[in-house]
């Protein structure tokens, strides 16, 4: 949650980390009126202006708490949507990410407005009592959907055009948890050159706009579903307790995901959670609907301690998995090798 706060893109500090158990979340705060009264002791020892909390808050818990604490709240998914709208590069991504908005936006206003009286409608004292104010908000909201949605099927028809001048082609698509290294390995098993490399930074979610680029090191022979070129594809990452629908407005980028012949699930063998990332991974994919083979490969080796590599290795061979470096290169070439296979 702190390395998710640090790329929010608010040019924020993380001033204090803490963990709370929650018994019995309060409908009000979540936490507890105790923790809640340590907590603004907390903030205003540390002259704290933003509070992020790792759970999801309705509108009423999120107005309680700002209120209680004198400062503003962000939740989990509001902070990925912060993260997504700063990352967010090409036409495509910004509405994608106005598109997720409007739906998280839409989910809330159950109870934004209902400090509110009806707005009276007509005239006089027959007048009826006329539209809510959250009434006015989802019909914006709902008519924004629709100029978004509109924008979204113009490109995905671009993007379906693409995918039939594609046809006979071998595409392998990177996919896995956010800052498990697919960029990085895309760039290396591409070897682009330094202006056409994608982007790299030790950064959730810094990848949300799919690049397809041809596999220039990749033998001109035919491979053996008898496609003659080959074609790699980095996606945006996962994560932990992603919103439905966040996966649902970028559904077009994942396409590509969708459609690829051969999926190459990287994952950040070195990090502590990293079976746990894996389980999120395939359930994401599992509700795309994803078609193509899924092979393992296991990144960050070089990462690993002396005593750990040895086991890691022998527990790849024993899976099926591909352990290569992306940053140095070990393991690519046999990476290669087994995609032309396939």
């Amino acid at each position: 949650m702190a390395r998710l706060a640090r790329s929010a893109g608010l040019s924020l500090d993380i001033v204090s980390c803490q963990t709370l158990v929650v018994h019995r979340p309060s409908a009000a705060t979540l936490l507890g009126k105790g923790q809640v009264e340590a907590l603004r002791a907390r903030v205003e020892n540390l002259a704290v202006e933003v509070v992020c909390i790792d759970a999801p808050l309705g509108v009423l818990q999120q107005r309680n708490l700002e209120r209680a604490l004198a400062c503003s709240v962000l939740d989990r998914t509001a902070l990925i949507l912060t993260i997504f709208a700063a990352n967010a590069r090409s036409q495509e991504g910004r509405l994608q990410v106005e598109r997720a908005q409007c739906a998280w936006h839409k989910s809330r206003l159950a109870k934004a407005w209902q400090h509110l009286e009806r707005q009276r409608g007509g005239r006089g004292f027959l007048a009826g009592p006329g539209e809510r104010q959250i009434e006015l908000d989802r019909r914006t909201l709902e008519k924004t959907e629709r100029t978004l949605d509109k924008k979204l099927q113009k490109l995905n028809a671009r993007r379906s055009l693409q995918r039939r001048a594609r046809r006979g082609c071998l595409l392998t698509a990177l996919t896995g948890y956010t800052n498990s290294g697919k960029s990085t390995l895309f760039n290396q098993l591409l070897a682009l050159p330094q202006g056409m490399r994608q982007a790299v930074k030790q950064q959730p979610f810094l990848t949300l706009d799919t690049k397809i680029a041809r596999w220039r090191d990749a033998p001109r022979t035919a491979t053996s579903n008898g496609a003659a070129t080959l074609l790699l594809a980095d996606t945006v990452g996962f994560i932990a307790d992603l919103p439905p629908f966040l996966i649902d407005a970028f559904n077009a980028t994942l396409e590509e995901v969708v459609q690829a012949d051969i999926v190459l699930h990287v994952r950040d063998i070195a990090a502590i959670d990293s079976a746990g990332q894996k389980h999120e991974v395939l359930r994401v994919l599992q509700r795309l609907g994803c078609k193509g083979r899924i092979v393992e490969v296991w990144n960050k080796i070089d990462k690993l301690a002396h005593s750990e590599r040895h086991a890691t290795l022998c527990a790849a061979k024993a899976c099926n998995a591909v352990p290569v470096s992306a940053l140095s290169g070990e393991g690519c070439k046999a990476l290669q090798s087994l995609v032309l296979r396939a």
